[in-house]
């Protein structure tokens, strides 16, 4: 049996912030409230070996990176996608020597779809630094990839070059479905 309690004084539109509520972080890779809009954009490329996401920097999974990468022509095509809500600035890893890539700068309050998102971003990030992640991941890592994915489908897409968009168009009609089915639910 479960119980839902109400909140008093949240609406569904609020972030963190709003709520006036003391942020505790969850982990050190977790550390604002805003960083989980970031781990959701940038987790599951995380998960991949041969990258750089800012884990062990002040700004954890506020970056995409890899081996190789021009983070100027990355920075501009990201830019050049017009994704709501989302800026992309070139970057260069101080931890990493030869990694590079774009930072992150994600509106809290925007309409982006984050797990779109985290397809492009390990779409081009492999693409970019030419396989290298698909390569160094392997073994216990790589099933926690397919396990952070819910399935092989993403690596196969990846190992295959399968556009980004034709992945995200294979999950939207699912993501539409449970839309609508949870309307039902929702208190808020």
């Amino acid at each position: 049996r479960l119980t839902v309690v109400p909140m008093r004084g949240w609406q569904r539109g609020m972030t963190w912030r709003n709520t006036g509520l003391r942020w505790i972080p969850t982990s050190p890779n977790i550390p604002g409230p805003n960083s989980p809009i970031y781990y959701a954009a940038t987790g599951i490329l995380g998960s991949l070996d041969g990258v750089d996401i800012g884990i062990g920097t002040a700004r954890p999974f506020e970056y995409a990176g890899g081996k190789g990468i021009d983070p100027g022509q990355f920075a501009a095509d990201m830019t050049r996608m017009r994704i709501p809500g989302v800026r992309f600035s070139p970057y260069v890893s101080s931890r990493k020597p030869g990694f590079a890539g774009v930072a992150l700068g994600i509106d809290p309050h925007g309409s982006t779809d984050l797990m779109a998102l985290a397809v492009i971003l390990c779409s081009e990030v492999v693409r970019r630094s030419n396989g290298h992640p698909l390569r160094a991941t392997s073994g216990d890592t790589l099933t926690l990839f397919h396990k952070v994915w819910g399935s092989e489908s993403l690596w196969n897409a990846l190992k295959s070059r399968r556009p980004a968009g034709q992945v995200i168009a294979g999950f939207q009609s699912y993501a539409r479905g449970f839309a609508e089915s949870r309307q039902g639910f929702l208190l808020y």
